[in-house]
């Protein structure tokens, strides 16, 4: 950083010119706004409806933010004072900038200003996201039962011993009240085994709500439930909830391997 010497003897010569080196010296401090970026608080402008004081950098400089009620749009302001000099002339000397809420030219939206990230938790917050090898893997995973599912359809045979089945289906015996979720005698549909195929070339099978009918006072009484049961020839699902209006519909997908 760039110095003048105050303590040296005889007089330091205190003049425009040692003015404007010091001037010039702490302007550079604009540039560590860069580590944050555009439109970043850096202090302070806290609370909603009125806005704290605080500091912000934007367009390269950082401001002292001057709050107040929280308005959509805030603006840079330019403060002058005048000062007499030896000429007993008056000059615009004295300029100080800031930012606050406003309307005019330069307006910038206040919703695009962010609170800065401090640099020293960077470190910790790496520590949870995975490194690109991890992520490269999984989406190769992804990719992999992505264009898996799109080839499958009801009945195709990846080769002669494997078959997938899917559909949607209406659930019966409809039933309302507690207790419902657990009997599968009542609010279910039967999925049996493709011809040829039985229980025990079941390899996967996976239910889902497709659709639900609502009926009454939903409140925190009531429930909402999908599930199945293994049976020795077929499986089984239950779906429904305990304010219905009619019997749910329920999606599924099966894969037999033999």
């Amino acid at each position: 950083m760039n110095k003048q010497d105050f303590t040296l003897n005889n007089g330091f010569p205190m003049n425009q010119d040692a003015l404007d080196r010091m001037q010039m010296a702490y302007t550079i401090f604009n540039a560590l706004g860069n580590i944050v970026g555009d439109k970043t608080i850096i202090s302070g402008c806290t609370g909603t409806g009125t806005v704290s004081n605080g500091v912000v950098y934007v367009n390269g400089e950082i401001f002292e933010f001057r709050g107040g009620v929280q308005q959509t749009t805030v603006i840079i302001k330019e403060d002058v004072t005048n000062l007499v000099y030896k000429n007993a002339n008056t000059y615009p000397a004295v300029k100080i900038r800031y930012v606050t809420f406003g309307t005019g030219v330069g307006q910038m939206n206040w919703a695009d200003f962010k609170q800065g990230f401090p640099t020293k938790d960077i470190a910790a917050g790496l520590l949870g996201k995975a490194d690109q090898t991890s992520f490269d893997a999984l989406a190769d995973a992804f990719a992999l039962v992505y264009t898996k599912m799109l080839t499958v359809e009801e009945g195709a045979q990846k080769n002669k011993d494997e078959y997938y089945q899917y559909g949607q289906l209406l659930t019966q015996n409809r039933t309302l009240g507690n207790g419902i979720h657990g009997d599968f005698s009542k609010n279910n549909v039967d999925v049996f085994p493709p011809e040829g195929y039985t229980m025990s070339h079941l390899k996967a099978f996976i239910p889902s709500i497709n659709k639900i009918y609502f009926s009454g006072d939903v409140n925190g009484d009531d429930a909402l439930f999908c599930d199945y049961e293994l049976k020795i020839d077929r499986i089984t699902v239950i779906c429904n909830n305990t304010e219905s209006r009619a019997n749910a519909e329920v999606s599924y997908l099966a894969i037999w391997k033999k």
